[in-house]
């Protein structure tokens, strides 16, 4: 009977209620102002909406602080099972903070429940006679409690808030605004890496937090503390650290990639190149597995390069561009080798006359690497030599891009048996595994020039 009296009333004197209207509800913030009408009706001037106003602090989903700001009616009335008035200090027969005889100051207590963060689940009731009726705020009905922000100003004694607030009306029958949103509803987010500040948001109480995935070249990133799926009602500030991955040693940069492995990531290197099979990094021994995309590229400093064994991969554009690169020794463990990782090679090797084949492969790999097709694109390998282990040229011939070499040898068909002689100083040892050598060793050694020819020199 109280609901539908107060019902007609209300639509009577407010016009229909929008069927989207939800009553301020919809907002997430982290403080909330409720205003609650307590269904006594005795003329259009009651919907004053201050019969009870009290504040909504959410600390967590479902614990909250309520603060009552007003009692405007002489009837029961709780807020999350508190009735108001003994909050506030006095009986029921009092209004507080409403008729402009009494100021009191505002009263505080912690609820716990399942609020879900949202002001609308807060309970409020008010008793007529011997009922409690649940005050209500339903998309479509006249509600008996509207949310607003904590700095609006509820109406006085019998001043109906449509008159306090003509925008009420339009707000009641659809309109989006019916009061100035610019409540504090933002915190900060700051991520700090290493200490440093990374960057800072303004997040609205509520809302996803936003991801961050920092990038630092030479660094790996390894992770966020713990970090909150939405934005609670304070400041947030999370941390996270990186993680030196990239070292140079003797002007070439190692990348760490496992717990005793490392890539080379790019060297600066010139002349006749020896890459390392192991570094020492930290005082930790790594093994070097793999040349990383573009480690070399566009060096036009490198002449000869010895890839020894234990690298597995040669990456795309490795050796890209590097025009003076006229001699290369490719070590036993290699199994791929990527796209142009060999592209515009050698192409300034025309310009020397130190050997008939300026341009040579040597490729010690034990079967033939899985090679793309364009690995060797616009170099000279149409007059170049390949020389490779005797038991496998036919795989060569017959494998592109390997089979456009013009010369493809078996290492024993290089040279016959010499004597020991080494033509020059700076020229190199290795087994036939391709394994570098200080010393010629017993049985079969490859020496290869410096001028980019080799032979075979077998020590009894």
């Amino acid at each position: 009977m109280i609901m539908r009296i107060y019902e007609s009333s209300f639509t009577t004197y407010f016009g229909v209620t929008s069927p989207n209207q939800s009553w301020g509800f919809d907002k997430i913030r982290k403080k909330t102002r409720v205003l609650v009408e307590d269904f006594v009706i005795g003329s259009s001037s009651e919907f004053d909406f201050n019969d009870l106003v009290f504040d909504v602090e959410f600390e967590t989903a479902s614990k909250a602080k309520i603060t009552i700001q007003a009692v405007g009616t002489t009837l029961p009335i709780e807020a999350a099972g508190k009735e108001a008035h003994e909050i506030m200090g006095y009986s029921t027969n009092m209004l507080i903070n409403t008729s402009g005889f009494t100021s009191v100051n505002p009263v505080s207590f912690i609820v716990e429940g399942d609020f879900g963060g949202k002001a609308i689940n807060i309970p409020v009731r008010v008793k007529h006679g011997d009922y409690w009726v649940n005050s209500i705020a339903e998309i479509g009905t006249p509600a008996s409690k509207i949310a607003v922000p904590t700095d609006f100003v509820w109406s006085k004694e019998r001043d109906c808030i449509g008159r306090t607030y003509p925008a009420f009306y339009d707000w009641v029958s659809g309109g989006e605004v019916f009061y100035n949103d610019t409540y504090e509803n933002f915190y900060n987010l700051q991520y700090k890496i290493n200490d440093e500040v990374y960057c800072t948001y303004k997040v609205e109480y509520g809302a996803p937090i936003p991801q961050e995935i920092p990038v630092r070249e030479g660094y790996a990133f390894l992770g966020w503390g713990d970090t909150p799926e939405t934005m609670p009602a304070h400041d947030v500030m999370v941390t996270g650290s990186f993680k030196q991955i990239v070292f140079e040693v003797k002007d070439v940069k190692y990348e760490i990639t496992g717990e005793e492995t490392v890539t080379i990531k790019s060297g600066n290197c010139k002349g006749n190149v020896d890459l390392a099979t192991n570094v020492v990094i930290n005082g930790q021994n790594y093994i070097v597995t793999a040349i990383a995309e573009n480690a070399f590229k566009g060096n036009t400093q490198i002449a000869s390069v010895s890839i020894p064994a234990g690298i597995k991969s040669i990456g795309d554009n490795a050796f890209s561009g590097c025009v003076a690169l006229f001699n290369i020794d490719i070590g036993k463990d290699v199994v791929s080798i990527g796209s142009k990782a060999f592209a515009n090679v050698g192409t300034q090797a025309a310009d020397r006359t130190r050997t008939e084949n300026p341009f040579t492969v040597n490729c010690y790999a034990e079967s033939v690497p899985q090679t793309a097709a364009d690995s060797f694109e616009d170099s000279p390998i149409a007059t170049g030599s390949l020389l490779v282990n005797d038991n496998i040229v036919d795989a060569y011939k017959t494998t592109s891009p390997w089979s456009g070499f013009g010369k493809i040898q078996g290492f024993h068909e290089v040279a016959g048996i010499n004597d020991i002689t080494i033509d020059s100083p700076n020229s190199r040892i290795y087994d036939m595994q391709g394994d570098r050598l200080d010393n010629l060793q017993k049985g079969v050694n490859i020496i290869k020039a410096e001028s980019g020819s080799v032979k075979k020199i077998i020590v009894k």
